[in-house]
């Protein structure tokens, strides 16, 4: 990186140990510290937009619940009747 890169310096604390995990990942992918620092949070910035949105979940657990209901009981037309009634908040017996 050169002077004219728009960087942010940030003072980190880590446990000793963290530190030395990642002295040695460094050593052995013949980076800095500092780059090791930067690739391992890349790495997690990655995984993080892998994970779903609760608006996703929410969708996976309705289709999930909709497809478990109708194989358990058969019917689909009763399946939006209930689902109805739970948006509203009517809880049936």
């Amino acid at each position: 990186m050169s002077d004219g890169d728009d960087i942010q310096r940030l003072q980190l604390r880590i446990p000793a140990e963290m530190y030395e995990v990642v002295k040695g990942l460094a050593d052995k992918n013949f980076r800095s510290t500092n780059a090791e620092i930067l690739y391992l949070v890349s790495l997690g910035l990655e995984r993080a937009k892998e994970h779903a949105s609760p608006e996703d979940v929410r969708g996976i657990v309705i289709e999930e619940l909709q497809s478990l209901y109708i194989a358990t009981t058969g019917n689909t037309s009763e399946y939006a009747t209930l689902a109805a009634d739970i948006r509203k908040d009517k809880r049936r017996p």
